[in-house]
Order: C-alpha cells, then structure tokens, then sequence
C-alpha cells in the first residue's frame, strides 16, 4: 500500500462519512451522480466538448437539485437520522467514493512503447514525476483496476471515457 492508496481510501472514508450524516438524500445523490457521469461519458463521442461539459453540469446540479430536495423532504431536525436512512446515505456515497477513487486511480497518462512486437502502452507514464510514478505504479487500486482496460463493460465507460483504441496485444 502506498502514500496514494491511502489518499484515496481517505477520499472514500470523507464521501462515506457525507453520506451516513445526510441519510437518504445521499443514496439519491450518489446514484444520480454514478448516472450522470455514465451518461456523459458515453455521449462523449458524439457530442464536441462544450456539449458534454454543459451535459455534465447539468445532470449533476440536477441530482445535486433532488437530493436537496429530499434532505428537505425527509429531514429530521435536531435528531439523527434512522439506522436506515444512514445506511443508504452511506451505500450511496461510499458507491459514488469507490467509482471518484477509481477514476483517480486510472486517470494518469499512458505512455506508448515501441519494440520489435509494435506499439504497447505503459501505464502509468515513466515521463511522471517518480515519486508519483512509484506510488500509482504500486498501488492496490491500480492492481485491482488493471482488468478493466482489457473488458468491454459499463465500468470501462465510467471509469475510462476517454481509453484509446488499442490493436492488438498493445494493453497496458
């Protein structure tokens, strides 16, 4: 584990601890926000770049909107929330910590690599500062992300919008 893991797992206790003071609105944020950020990412391609910012923006205060909106709703003054209600405000943050850490997580550049095999991508980048490079490079979160870039999924889309197009064995 490295200084980097522990800034992210720090990340993700702060979202967690949101979540479990704002009780239900948290659930309903974090989803909406996992959605929105999905959405936009997979619009991406098709919309320039003001477009998706503006889409971006939009479904985020939107969900931002809403979860106000039920804090209000269901909102109990001078008391803490229900067991429940914190438990989903914790679900639903610590859901939309876990997706923000892992974006972090694979969000340094690639470096491509040329040999006699062709062209294969290096991440992270051996150009980074090294002690960043060293701390992203041993991480537990990059470790366990790594499979991601080799499947085609709905975390691939969440977490890597903008992943080249590789062609044969050129996976980092």
């Amino acid at each position: 584990m490295t200084w980097f893991d522990a800034l992210l797992i720090t990340l993700l206790g702060m979202l967690g601890a949101l979540g479990l003071r704002h009780g239900f609105s948290a659930l309903v944020w974090g989803g909406l926000c996992l959605l929105a950020a999905y959405f936009a990412n997979r619009l991406s391609a098709s919309l320039d770049l003001w477009a998706t910012l503006g889409l971006a923006l939009g479904l985020g205060t939107g969900a931002s909107l809403l979860a106000g909106l039920i804090q209000s709703l269901t909102s109990w003054p001078y008391r803490t929330p229900p067991l429940w209600a914190s438990a989903a405000g914790l679900l639903g943050s610590t859901g939309l910590g876990l997706a923000v850490a892992a974006a972090f997580a694979l969000s340094f550049p690639l470096s491509p690599k040329v040999d006699a095999a062709g062209v294969r991508y290096v991440y992270p980048s051996p150009e980074m500062q090294p002690a960043l490079h060293q701390a992203v490079d041993h991480s537990m979160f990059k470790r366990t992300l790594m499979p991601l870039w080799e499947q085609q999924s709905g975390w691939q889309t969440l977490l890597l919008p903008d992943l080249p197009v590789f062609k044969g064995n050129s996976r980092p």
